[in-house]
């Protein structure tokens, strides 16, 4: 899916030719020049006037970020065009976005709430930086999910923090019958969380969420960037449990 876009809302006909048809759209809307490996549409034919997505492999990968800039800076001036395009993500990843987007309704909250959940004590780690990217880690000690609720809002309420690219969870602590609860969510960076967790499982880390915050720099770390982040983590664990 690294070489994948889909295309949303364009207009179904009988006799298309998606391979001649979106390069020519595409060049028209965004003035980019694309070449697909293939191109089709997603599932069978339906009733209906919303048209079926469409997936294509491109021939260039570079192509690829540079149509989905072009597609972000249209949103940010709210251009509104007869078609969009977006990035494929795998399953998972779907699934991780979408518990997210239920958590973001849990992380609303009214200013006697948030005055509550400022009194949070944060532990932060040193910031990092690789190739323009940002990163940093922190933690607070939890009991329980509500703590670990509590200190994700917290901490995305700051005002650094929803700028941030990814503000990836962990968490790992023992219930009052001494069960092990964990979990974490990657909020788009694909991997983090099941990384970090499972850190967190080899170093025995317990009764700590962290959440580790990227600001994107531009360029893909690859698993070099999941070093990074246990680094931070690993600083901000021994600063909690000295």
């Amino acid at each position: 899916m690294r070489d994948t876009i889909l295309i949303h809302r364009f207009k179904e006909s009988s006799n298309e030719n998606l391979m001649l048809d979106i390069p020519s759209a595409i060049k028209k809307v965004y003035g980019v020049d694309l070449k697909f490996v293939r191109i089709h549409r997603i599932g069978p034919p339906r009733r209906g006037l919303v048209p079926r997505t469409i997936v294509g492999k491109l021939e260039h990968y570079d192509k690829k970020e540079e149509i989905l800039q072009i597609q972000r800076n249209f949103r940010r001036s709210s251009k509104e065009t007869p078609f969009h395009v977006s990035e494929q993500f795998p399953a998972a990843l779907v699934e991780e976005r979408n518990h997210l987007f239920e958590l973001q309704h849990v992380l609303q909250c009214d200013e006697d709430e948030l005055d509550k959940l400022q009194e949070i004590p944060v532990v932060t780690s040193e910031e990092k930086r690789e190739r323009g990217s940002r990163f940093v880690a922190s933690g607070t000690p939890v009991k329980t999910y509500g703590e670990v609720r509590n200190f994700y809002k917290m901490l995305c309420s700051l005002p650094r923090h929803p700028q941030a690219h990814h503000r990836i969870l962990v968490y790992r602590f023992r219930d009052k019958d001494g069960k092990v609860i964990d979990g974490s969510m990657d909020d788009r960076e694909f991997g983090a969380g099941r990384n970090l967790l499972k850190h967190f499982e080899e170093r025995s880390h317990e009764n700590i969420p962290c959440v580790i915050t990227r600001w994107y720099g531009g360029e893909h770390l690859g698993v070099a960037r999941f070093g990074l982040m246990r680094e931070l983590v690993d600083q901000v664990v021994n600063d909690i449990e000295k």
